[in-house]
């Protein structure tokens, strides 16, 4: 397992950060090791104790997995937070402190992983500036998975607002990883934010774009660039180009609005406005469905915008089908 940047609550399993597994290293009866794991994955951290403190009498001292039980311990802190039982919190707090030093001080000096996760652990605390503090510290001697450093440090660097430090972390992640998909992704959407030319973010995606063809995130990047390519040249070429490459998107999953809005687009500029509403009315669906408070504000005014839109295409269509 690796440190988690984003949660969803009372788990750690993310969508933006490396999914490789819990670290059993089939050392330990794989019955205990996988049990702790899939009770850290279903949000129940104070049984994912259990179940790597048992696996750890058979193999003392495994740094694998005692660093689980530190992200056991961090999930643990989170719920007891978010619970709002503040002994409990403290108490698990401490605890994933003092696991996650033992793996780096003792057990296997330097790992970069359980290092990183520190760091979002003091984040997750309140502590934001020493978490990047610490990680700044951490990305200069982590060696080969410097990456991993970096990558952590830009999403905290992004979340404290420091966009111009989190693309320089993203970079050198990059460097050092050229084909990590989610530092790519967080990369391409402080692009996108910034308003980069389409060239910059077209280099950006190339080299895990070729190494990952069936990833979805960068799939759906591609053709949000393609889509951009083609409003701002107008050609027939380009809109070809964007159709095929929200298609290609579309492949790996059909209920993400945006892919449903960019087809849209493309069908209304040729005139097939059936096809058109179709797409429109399945984008406004899905985005409706999402419930984010951080971003109410914008799904509204997206929303509203797409209403507008499917309003002129059934207008366009009247306009057709009159007599």
């Amino acid at each position: 397992m690796t440190p988690r940047t984003d949660r969803r609550p009372r788990g750690l399993t993310l969508a933006t950060l490396l999914l490789l597994g819990a670290c059993s290293g089939g050392v330990v009866k794989p019955s205990l090791a996988v049990r702790g794991n899939e009770h850290l994955d279903e949000g129940r951290p104070y049984q994912a104790v259990e179940s790597y403190r048992q696996a750890l009498v058979e193999k003392p001292g495994d740094y694998r997995l005692t660093y689980n039980l530190g992200l056991a311990w961090h999930d643990a802190y989170l719920m007891a937070r978010d619970g709002g039982d503040a002994a409990a919190a403290t108490d698990a707090l401490n605890r994933a402190r003092e696991t996650y030093a033992l793996v780096y001080e003792t057990l296997d000096p330097g790992n970069v992983r359980a290092r990183a996760s520190r760091a979002v652990l003091e984040r997750d605390a309140g502590e934001l500036d020493e978490a990047r503090r610490m990680l700044r510290e951490f990305a200069a001697d982590a060696g080969a998975e410097s990456f991993l450093a970096n990558y952590t440090l830009g999403i905290l660097d992004r979340d404290a607002g420091d966009a111009e430090g989190a693309e320089a972390a993203f970079r050198r992640a990059l460097a050092a990883n050229p084909t990590h998909v989610p530092t790519t992704v967080a990369l391409v959407d402080l692009l996108e934010a910034r308003k980069a030319p389409a060239e910059e973010i077209s280099e950006a995606l190339t080299a895990a774009g070729e190494a990952n063809a069936f990833d979805f995130t960068l799939k759906k990047r591609e053709a949000r660039l393609a889509l951009r390519r083609a409003g701002e040249s107008n050609s027939d070429d380009d809109w070809r180009a964007a159709f095929a490459s929200l298609k290609r998107a579309q492949q790996l999953t059909d209920d993400d609005w945006e892919i449903c809005e960019g087809l849209a687009i493309c069908h209304a500029r040729v005139g097939e406005l059936r096809d058109a509403v179709h797409h429109l009315w399945r984008a406004q669906a899905l985005l409706g469905a999402e419930r984010d408070a951080r971003r109410e504000e914008e799904r509204t005014a997206r929303l509203a915008a797409m209403q507008q839109r499917l309003t002129e295409l059934y207008r366009r269509l009247e306009a057709e089908d009159a007599p």
